[in-house]
């Protein structure tokens, strides 16, 4: 295989190697790998794998020498066959490596031959079986410049495995032998491949193509997930630690937009409907797919211009006028609303000494802060708690909590401590600040909301709970054994549906996520909300004698 930067030229390696084909083909070898039974290609070729139209969920040839390996979940696996060896497109994990076995056995590949491993991106559903890989066959690994060191160092955990808990998998070091650049081609027997740095998944993300006996093929990763259910534009909302980029993201899809059509195009993420995975696009369709992910990230790129990308990644920050994050105390987010002549902070995480950690953070803020009138707790968890005794005996602030949450509070202050029910939180005076009692998960839960400039704000705490569309079941899981008053739950939520907050600020923020609201998001969270009561009333049935 010869590697080069730009348009491909003969070499002395490549010249040598037609001379030695040449030589052994006088003597009778057989010049092509043979495949698990024996079979030259030639031998072979009178009884090929039937050409598969769809990308299906078992090991299948899609043109010659093409190959999917079929149920390598989650990600694809994909072969390319040549006279001089095979490459792999991505590996799997590396407790598919039995399957990638199998697949070869079925499409009479012979694993031994395999010469490149060419990863699309360092995600670990992508890249953790490439190592084991390069153990049994010795083939080299390569992958896009700015993904290679998190690879090689096995870690962090959101630059593998982005966002999504794999409890059953344990991050390794892969060894990584070439480092991609934009626009390197190289070759292998008959096949051209071409490296397209499309960043914005991964800062490191690359496309292949790949023009083999007849085919081009576009080896998309994850920069196009699936054919039917998009890209991967998520990693695009994510904060900046997990490794997406908006504004990379859409340069790469411009970038490929103004590809000629290839041949096929094979996604990261073959989804179960067949029909909707032909990988033969029309230029229509081709133009649809794309042009589908271009809008979606103009307008997230608007959105980011217009309002910030207010990442509650524990950095303090302002997010709007009067409004701000003071960064994570004992793993809880702090917000505070200054009023004009008074500061008002949301619980009192920060253990023995919460007037340093205000201190530090509005330090950093550079701003110069009035005296804390009060805390205003979202609820009465322990967590909540910590600091309480100690920032009402700094400051003499006030309280405010949900009305079963008052007797506990007074518990944690001073004797004297003005402790007021969220129903009377007009008696401080702020006008644009409201409150309402939120139970269903905790009797003692409050959620506030206020103005900031032209913003509507939501501070909560247990409810709405914070989940995306991909962890519902694994968020659901850790709350299965809380006991919920699911009735009240409903009641809370549906006193929360009015507010459409453009700020949601909650205890916990669910992967750094933004803090602003955009299109239909908030009613988005309440719709998942509803699901999980369901699902927690169906699971609470389960238990019934």
């Amino acid at each position: 295989m010869s590697m080069k930067e730009g348009p491909l030229r003969p070499s002395a390696l490549l010249v040598g190697a037609l001379a030695c084909a040449c030589v052994l083909a006088v003597a009778g070898w057989r010049l092509w790998p043979a495949r698990d039974d024996g079979r030259t290609p030639a031998e072979a070729g009178q009884n090929k794998e039937p050409v598969s139209k769809y990308l299906v969920r078992s090991p299948c040839q899609l043109a010659d020498g093409l190959f999917l390996l079929g149920d390598i979940s989650p990600s694809a696996v994909y072969v390319v066959e040549t006279r001089d060896g095979l490459v792999l497109i991505d590996s799997g994990l590396e407790g598919e490596y039995d399957k990638i076995v199998e697949g070869f056995a079925k499409l009479r590949l012979d694993l031994r031959q395999i010469r490149y491993i060419l990863l699309t991106h360092a995600h670990g559903d992508h890249t953790m079986g490439a190592e084991r890989l390069r153990r049994e066959t010795g083939a080299q690994v390569c992958i896009g410049r700015e993904d290679a060191p998190c690879l090689r160092a096995g870690g962090p955990w959101e630059a593998i495995f982005s966002k999504f808990d794999m409890p059953v998998v344990t991050l390794h070091p892969t060894a990584v032998d070439v480092e991609l650049s934009d626009g390197q081609t190289f070759s292998l027997g008959e096949a051209r491949i071409t490296a397209l740095s499309t960043p914005g998944h991964t800062r490191g993300s690359f496309c292949f193509l790949v023009e083999n006996r007849g085919t081009r093929a576009l080896f998309t990763g994850d920069t196009i997930m699936s054919l039917s259910n998009g890209l991967g534009t998520y990693s695009a909302y994510l904060a900046p630690k997990y490794r997406g980029n908006v504004d990379e993201y859409l340069q790469s899809l411009r970038t490929l937009r103004g590809l000629p059509v290839p041949d096929m195009v094979l996604p990261g993420h073959p989804q179960s409907d067949p029909i909707a995975q032909n990988p033969r696009l029309t230029a229509k369709q081709w133009a649809s797919l794309i042009d589908r992910g271009i809008d979606e990230l103009e307008l997230l790129t608007r959105h980011y211009e217009e309002d910030g990308a207010d990442f509650l990644d524990g950095t303090p920050k302002k997010l709007a006028e009067g409004l701000f994050y003071l960064g994570d105390a004992e793993d809880k987010a702090v917000y505070s609303y200054l009023t004009g002549d008074a500061t008002l902070l949301f619980d009192a995480a920060g253990g023995d000494a919460p007037s340093r950690f205000l201190a530090d953070a509005w330090k950093e803020l550079g701003v110069e802060p009035p005296p804390v009138a009060a805390v205003l707790l979202t609820s009465c968890r322990a967590e909540n708690l910590t600091g309480l005794r100690a920032l009402v005996e700094a400051t003499g602030c006030r309280v405010v909590v949900a009305p079963d949450g008052v007797g506990i509070a007074a518990e944690h202050c001073p004797e004297d401590t003005s402790v007021i029910p969220v129903d009377q939180i007009d008696m401080l005076g702020c006008r644009e600040l409201g409150a309402l009692a939120t139970p269903g998960r905790d009797s003692t839960a409050a959620a506030y909301h206020l103005r900031a400039g032209s913003d509507q704000v939501l501070i909560s705490g247990d409810i709405p709970i914070e989940v995306s569309k991909s962890e519902m079941k694994q968020v659901f899981a850790a709350l299965r054994d809380e006991t919920w008053d699911a009735e009240q739950m409903e009641a809370s939520l549906a006193a929360l549906k009015p507010l459409r907050p453009k700020l949601w600020l909650s205890h916990r923020p669910l992967h750094e996520r933004n803090a602003n609201l955009y299109d239909l998001e908030w009613q988005e969270v309440l719709a998942m909300n509803r699901e999980m009561i369901r699902m927690h009333r169906g699971a609470q049935g389960d238990r019934s004698p």
